[in-house]
């Protein structure tokens, strides 16, 4: 398949967890599962082939991506055994001095890239942190470029990956390569107990399996025979607020009910007088 015609781009999963992103393969024939070195923003690393897509060259998909180096050789994954033993290593440096210098801040995950250009320190906190003080520490230690990134709750649980309430492994971690916006109208709309226990996932937001559950309801037509559900999310009433009352098979809402006890009360009210 010539390249003239189609605009080629993979999906690849770094260091096998974490966020998907999307490469340039070039002329490498690669099939899903596919292990590959790859070029990325902050280094080169590794990674899965987990996705394939092809585009039309006017729609020109491939413009700015990266670049996929080569499939893994030997020597690949002997340096890769090797960068984890000093990953190992420097997260329990690192959470020693964290715990010595009083820092406010989660280590969540380190990364040695492949070519052994950096050292990567990702963690979690509530407030902005001063770590200059603790990159000198992790520079004198392992002689290495030292880059600290602050991720969230949802990137966390991502990183360590685990298994949800239901049996099955974190979305995050599996398959999903964006975190979409997750709202409790959409939990609503399903007919779940609003309990923030039942609906939040282990990073204490609500699960995303929400978002996607409540965009494959919304896509089925009618014509499937799907029936609209009692508990409906209406449009705003008068006073803006959401109107989750909207009737379904043509059921009488309270307002009407009750606007309609009041009229015959005054009727009969008339009549007495």
């Amino acid at each position: 398949m010539g390249r003239g015609i189609l605009n080629r781009m993979v999906g690849i999963r770094l260091r096998d967890k974490g966020r998907v992103y999307y490469f340039d393969p070039g002329e490498l024939e690669l099939r899903k599962g596919d292990k590959v070195v790859a070029d990325t923003a902050w280094g080169i690393t590794f990674g899965t082939v987990c996705s394939w897509h092809e585009k039309t060259a006017n729609q020109s998909c491939t413009k700015d991506l990266k670049a996929i180096l080569r499939k893994i050789t030997p020597d690949d994954e002997v340096k890769i055994n090797s960068n984890q033993k000093i990953e190992q290593e420097s997260l329990s440096y690192c959470l020693e001095r964290i715990a010595q210098r009083g820092l406010n801040m989660k280590l969540v995950d380190s990364e040695h890239l492949l070519d052994g250009s950096k050292l990567i320190f990702y963690f979690t906190a509530d407030e902005r942190i001063d770590f200059r003080e603790l990159v000198k520490d992790l520079a004198n230690r392992f002689r290495l470029r030292i880059e600290m990134k602050q991720v969230g709750v949802r990137d966390e649980a991502r990183m360590f990956a685990g298994f949800g309430c239901c049996g099955r492994q974190f979305c995050c971690s599996t398959f999903l390569s964006e975190f979409e916006p997750v709202t409790i109208r959409m939990a609503r709309s399903q007919d779940m107990t609003l309990n923030p226990a039942k609906i939040s996932g282990v990073c204490g937001r609500l699960m995303c399996c929400i978002a996607f559950e409540y965009n494959a309801k919304e896509t089925n037509s009618p014509e499937e025979g799907n029936q609209p559900t009692a508990k409906t999310c209406g449009p705003p009433d008068q006073t803006g607020r959401e109107n989750n009352n909207v009737p379904a098979n043509g059921e009488k809402t309270r307002g009407r009910r009750r606007r309609r006890r009041n009229r015959k009360r005054e009727g009969g009210a008339t009549d007495n007088a």
